[in-house]
């Protein structure tokens, strides 16, 4: 017998031959299932997350397909189960809390904040998308009130800036506009507010979601701008 599995992303179907990063894995046992089948792990590496962003799998199995390498086997003989899926798309939800530093992102930390952030959307958005996505991206500013002694973290307090609002990025736009209104935000914030300037940092949380859904993509909640490394913006002492 022979189980056979086929992927469809976006509504094209990839298949294990080809695509290299699509992998079937028969794991050892039965871990889900019923005892003696062994149950099977499906893999797809190095997906581009707005490019295809969901999946929708089917599998079936099919005996004598293979009776022999040299002639393929007479359809009357091939006995083929009905193919089975799941009722809907697969999107994943995708959510990464670890902390990122922005300014490691260019080989010199020390920059103006648009060039900041003109290195950060680039890194993490398609110059020139494919297919449309959704976008949201929020901004907060964090000081320390009270710095931390030996190995105790600082004391750190965290104040709104912007909230940019869920917005279409067309296929084949860019992000550029977007940005600029971004960094004219942060700015207008800044020179209004003068906040505490102890080892602060700017902190951005961004989303990407596909159009019509309301759970993301991709979620990533800590992406951090240290103040000291930001050259246009002018920090009062306290």
């Amino acid at each position: 017998g022979q189980v056979q599995f086929k992927v469809h992303q976006n509504g094209n179907i990839i298949s294990q031959l080809e695509q290299s990063s699509f992998s079937v894995e028969a794991l050892q046992g039965s871990v889900f299932g019923v005892p003696n089948i062994p149950d099977f792990q499906v893999t797809i590496d190095n997906r581009d997350i707005i490019k295809q962003q969901n999946a929708w799998a089917e599998i079936w199995v099919s005996r004598n397909r293979n009776l022999s390498d040299d002639q393929p086997t007479h359809p009357a003989f091939i006995y083929q189960t009905p193919k089975v899926r799941f009722g809907n798309m697969i999107t994943p939800l995708l959510v990464n809390s670890r902390e990122w530093q922005i300014e490691t992102l260019s080989t010199e930390p020390q920059h103006t904040l648009g060039e900041h952030l003109e290195q950060l959307f680039s890194t993490l958005l398609p110059e020139q998308a494919t297919r449309d996505y959704d976008l949201r991206i929020s901004c907060g500013y964090a000081f320390a009130l009270a710095e931390g002694i030996g190995d105790n973290p600082d004391l750190l307090v965290s104040l709104p800036v912007a909230l940019g609002p869920r917005f279409t990025v067309a296929a084949g736009e860019a992000t550029d506009q977007f940005r600029g209104d971004l960094k004219t935000a942060i700015r207008g914030w800044w020179d209004e507010n003068q906040p505490a300037t102890s080892k602060g940092m700017f902190v951005f949380k961004l989303a990407i979601l596909s159009p019509g859904s309301n759970l993301p993509l991709l979620q990533i909640e800590d992406l951090r701008l240290s103040l000291e490394n930001i050259t246009d913006l002018q920090p009062i002492s306290v």
